[in-house]
């Protein structure tokens, strides 16, 4: 990528949320397994997909729409220990609050750069959610940088749909051309901003260093901050 013609032509910078604005690329499934285990939580990994798959599609079902971050949190993991039969109030709020803690501690230092970011570009959300990520980002005070938020359960699409993606383009009035996108998901973000034309840059935990990109010169980065080089 070249990155002097690449930042000229770029209008809007969109983001994922779950493990890219509240994580350094690590997915919500894989950020909650280590701390159910340092609670003592007997699953296997295989035990612990299931029951997180389970209560992913359980919040999908109903399309939260008032439920902040911490709530929304909680109800998750209610719905995993339920399933897992293991649920106490105790357990539930030790592992909730852990990963809230940690989820604020990475938004706060992101805030920085989309402070820095503001005014030079568009910046928007594009995620699989709830239904309630508009809620979070007001919650979050996120909603004075970006300006334009798709939500899956609120768009009637998925990623890597690209009728997800041109709910935010279109807003902006950008082409896929004139669009970074940036996100965790190999199949989801950066495969759909691929399908679209639409650059994108992976933000990739060392813990999937052994994964290999869609694309072979597309860039990596292991924390958002390092955006500010590329882009400003």
């Amino acid at each position: 990528m070249n990155h002097s013609n690449f930042k000229n032509k770029i209008k809007a910078v969109l983001f994922d949320f779950g493990g890219t604005i509240d994580s350094d690329g690590m997915n919500w499934k894989d950020r909650f397994y280590p701390i159910y285990k340092s609670y003592g939580v007997p699953w296997s990994k295989e035990e612990f997909d299931q029951y997180f798959y389970y209560a992913d599609d359980t919040l999908v079902e109903r399309t939260l729409r008032k439920l902040g971050f911490k709530k929304t949190l909680h109800l998750q993991v209610s719905l995993v220990l339920k399933k897992g039969g293991l649920f106490s109030e105790s357990l539930k709020n030790k592992i909730a609050n852990k990963f809230l803690q940690d989820s604020l501690k990475t938004i706060k230092r992101n805030v920085l750069l989309f402070k820095k970011f503001k005014g030079q570009y568009h910046l928007g959300i594009v995620s699989n959610f709830y239904g309630n990520l508009e809620v979070i980002c007001k919650e979050l005070d996120l909603t004075q940088y970006f300006k334009s938020i798709a939500d899956s359960a609120r768009v009637g699409a998925l990623k890597p749909s690209e009728k997800i993606f041109f709910h935010v383009l279109n807003h902006f009035k950008c082409k896929p051309s004139e669009a970074l996108f940036v996100g965790d998901s190999l199949s989801r973000d950066m495969q759909g901003a691929k399908n679209m034309g639409m650059g994108h840059i992976w933000l990739r935990h060392k813990v999937y260093n052994k994964i290999k990109p869609c694309c072979k010169k597309d860039k990596i980065i292991t924390s958002l901050m390092e955006l500010e080089d590329i882009l400003l």
